[in-house]
């Protein structure tokens, strides 16, 4: 199949980013296999996750580490004090 796409006037994407992005977008939304998506961007099953992977970390945002890392720190926080507090069974006791 054929498609043609008309792009905004100074829009600079590579056609290998396209297909990427549609490749991801239809993986997402389960119209695609893992494997079809891969084919779709033209890359090895193996690339492919790997450049998933590369793209998710670099995509994680100072704030949204900081936001992480408070959140598992209060969460871990809160165990411990129900720990201290005995609201917690011993898991061997249960």
């Amino acid at each position: 199949m054929t498609i043609s796409i008309n792009l905004p006037e100074g829009f600079e994407i590579s056609e290998n980013e396209i297909l990427i992005a549609l490749a991801i977008g239809l993986y997402r939304s389960s119209k695609l296999t893992f494997e079809q998506a891969a084919q779709l961007a033209r890359y090895s099953y193996q690339d492919f996750y790997n450049k998933l992977e590369i793209d998710k970390m670099f995509k994680l945002t100072e704030t949204e580490h900081l936001l992480s890392t408070n959140a598992n720190k209060k969460h871990l926080d809160q165990s411990i004090a129900q720990v201290n507090a005995g609201n917690v069974i011993p898991f061997k006791e249960l």
